[in-house]
Protein backbone atom coordinates (compact mmCIF):
# COMPACT_ATOMS: atom_id res chain seq x y z
CA UNK A 1 0.00 0.00 0.00
CA UNK A 2 1.13 3.47 -0.83
CA UNK A 3 1.49 5.81 2.13
CA UNK A 4 -0.54 8.95 2.53
CA UNK A 5 2.44 11.19 1.83
CA UNK A 6 4.05 10.76 -1.55
CA UNK A 7 6.79 13.00 -2.88
CA UNK A 8 8.20 13.24 -6.43
CA UNK A 9 11.44 11.53 -5.44
CA UNK A 10 9.55 8.43 -4.39
CA UNK A 11 7.89 8.10 -7.78
CA UNK A 12 11.07 8.89 -9.69
CA UNK A 13 13.04 6.35 -7.63
CA UNK A 14 10.50 3.58 -8.11
CA UNK A 15 10.25 4.11 -11.85
CA UNK A 16 14.04 4.39 -12.24
CA UNK A 17 14.55 1.09 -10.40
CA UNK A 18 11.75 -0.55 -12.38
CA UNK A 19 13.25 0.58 -15.70
CA UNK A 20 16.76 -0.48 -14.68
CA UNK A 21 15.50 -3.93 -13.69
CA UNK A 22 13.58 -4.15 -16.99
CA UNK A 23 16.77 -3.41 -18.93
CA UNK A 24 18.49 -6.18 -16.99
CA UNK A 25 15.80 -8.60 -18.14
CA UNK A 26 13.65 -8.73 -15.01
CA UNK A 27 9.89 -8.97 -15.48
CA UNK A 28 9.07 -7.42 -12.08
CA UNK A 29 6.04 -5.14 -12.01
CA UNK A 30 6.12 -1.52 -10.86
CA UNK A 31 3.81 -2.46 -8.00
CA UNK A 32 6.28 -5.10 -6.82
CA UNK A 33 9.12 -2.59 -7.03
CA UNK A 34 7.11 -0.17 -4.88
CA UNK A 35 6.54 -2.94 -2.34
CA UNK A 36 10.23 -3.86 -2.19
CA UNK A 37 11.73 -0.34 -2.20
CA UNK A 38 11.47 0.07 1.61
CA UNK A 39 13.33 -3.19 2.23
CA UNK A 40 16.03 -2.37 -0.32
CA UNK A 41 16.53 1.12 1.06
CA UNK A 42 16.44 -0.19 4.64
CA UNK A 43 19.41 -2.40 3.85
CA UNK A 44 21.11 0.52 2.11
CA UNK A 45 20.59 2.76 5.15
CA UNK A 46 22.11 0.14 7.45
CA UNK A 47 25.16 -0.22 5.19
CA UNK A 48 25.56 3.56 4.95
CA UNK A 49 25.38 3.92 8.74
CA UNK A 50 28.20 1.39 8.95
CA UNK A 51 30.27 3.31 6.41
CA UNK A 52 29.53 6.57 8.24
CA UNK A 53 30.64 5.16 11.60
CA UNK A 54 33.77 3.64 10.06
CA UNK A 55 34.61 6.96 8.39
CA UNK A 56 34.13 8.92 11.62
CA UNK A 57 35.98 6.49 13.90
CA UNK A 58 38.56 5.17 11.50
CA UNK A 59 37.71 1.62 12.64
CA UNK A 60 35.92 -0.97 10.52
CA UNK A 61 34.71 -2.76 13.65
CA UNK A 62 32.84 0.37 14.74
CA UNK A 63 31.22 0.50 11.32
CA UNK A 64 30.14 -3.12 11.51
CA UNK A 65 28.69 -2.62 14.98
CA UNK A 66 26.83 0.55 13.92
CA UNK A 67 25.36 -1.24 10.89
CA UNK A 68 24.22 -4.09 13.13
CA UNK A 69 22.57 -1.69 15.58
CA UNK A 70 20.84 0.20 12.74
CA UNK A 71 19.54 -3.08 11.34
CA UNK A 72 17.81 -3.97 14.61
CA UNK A 73 16.51 -0.56 15.73
CA UNK A 74 12.71 -0.91 15.92
CA UNK A 75 12.01 2.53 14.43
CA UNK A 76 14.16 1.68 11.41
CA UNK A 77 12.59 -1.75 11.01
CA UNK A 78 9.13 -0.17 11.14
CA UNK A 79 10.03 2.20 8.28
CA UNK A 80 11.75 -0.40 6.11
CA UNK A 81 9.20 -3.20 5.98
CA UNK A 82 8.44 -4.42 2.47
CA UNK A 83 5.06 -3.09 1.38
CA UNK A 84 5.25 0.22 3.26
CA UNK A 85 6.02 2.57 0.37
CA UNK A 86 6.31 5.87 2.25
CA UNK A 87 8.78 8.74 2.16
CA UNK A 88 10.53 7.72 5.39
CA UNK A 89 11.78 4.48 3.89
CA UNK A 90 13.79 6.30 1.22
CA UNK A 91 14.43 9.61 3.02
CA UNK A 92 16.26 7.85 5.87
CA UNK A 93 18.73 6.41 3.39
CA UNK A 94 19.12 9.82 1.74
CA UNK A 95 19.75 11.47 5.12
CA UNK A 96 22.43 8.96 6.12
CA UNK A 97 24.00 9.18 2.65
CA UNK A 98 24.13 12.97 2.98
CA UNK A 99 25.91 12.75 6.35
CA UNK A 100 28.33 10.11 5.09
CA UNK A 101 29.24 12.10 1.98
CA UNK A 102 29.53 15.30 4.01
CA UNK A 103 31.98 13.69 6.45
CA UNK A 104 34.00 12.41 3.50
CA UNK A 105 34.06 15.95 2.12
CA UNK A 106 35.60 17.16 5.40
CA UNK A 107 38.72 14.99 5.01
CA UNK A 108 42.19 16.49 4.83
CA UNK A 109 42.17 16.07 1.05
CA UNK A 110 38.56 16.22 -0.08
CA UNK A 111 37.70 15.87 -3.72
CA UNK A 112 35.05 17.69 -5.72
CA UNK A 113 33.32 14.33 -6.10
CA UNK A 114 32.75 14.19 -2.33
CA UNK A 115 31.06 17.59 -2.35
CA UNK A 116 28.99 16.71 -5.40
CA UNK A 117 27.88 13.45 -3.81
CA UNK A 118 26.81 15.37 -0.69
CA UNK A 119 24.76 17.79 -2.78
CA UNK A 120 23.22 14.99 -4.83
CA UNK A 121 22.30 13.01 -1.71
CA UNK A 122 20.69 16.04 -0.12
CA UNK A 123 18.78 16.92 -3.31
CA UNK A 124 17.53 13.33 -3.51
CA UNK A 125 16.44 13.56 0.12
CA UNK A 126 14.56 16.79 -0.53
CA UNK A 127 12.74 15.16 -3.43
CA UNK A 128 11.77 12.31 -1.12
CA UNK A 129 10.41 14.55 1.63
CA UNK A 130 13.50 14.91 3.81
CA UNK A 131 13.27 18.70 4.09
CA UNK A 132 9.50 19.04 4.32
CA UNK A 133 7.88 19.79 7.63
Amino acid sequence: PVGTTIYPGMQITAVAIWRALGKLGSAISLNDVCCLVPAWFGVSASILVGLFAAECSGRKSAGAFAALIMAIVPAHIMRSVAGGFDNESVATTALVATFYCWVRALRDRPTARDGEATADSYAFGVLCGLAYV
